[in-house]
């Protein structure tokens, strides 16, 4: 009987090293998951504030481009004016 509790002991010392073992692999996995996912989700803001950036410098400059095609409008409309005045005097 003594011989069959040592044996028993032992496989019972031995599963339980063996399932802590596997626990620690298993949290190690975990972490590992956690610092991968973290990582993400740093990439994610990086990117998503990079992109809000440009965007607002693309907005930006589209409205600068139509604001100087509106200054140059009004500079031909004025040129013509004037065009037209000069010739009026020449005839």
């Amino acid at each position: 009987m003594e011989i069959k509790k040592t044996g028993i002991e032992r496989q019972f010392e031995l599963t339980k090293k063996q399932l802590n073992e596997k626990i620690q692999n298993l949290n190690e996995i975990i972490n590992g998951e956690k610092e991968t996912r973290d990582m993400w989700i740093e990439r994610y803001d990086k990117e998503h504030k990079e992109s809000s950036l440009m965007n607002a410098q693309l907005l930006q400059e589209k409205s600068d481009h139509k604001d100087q095609i509106l200054a140059n409008k009004n500079l031909d409309i004025k040129y013509k004016n004037a065009q037209r005045q000069v010739d009026m005097m020449m005839a």
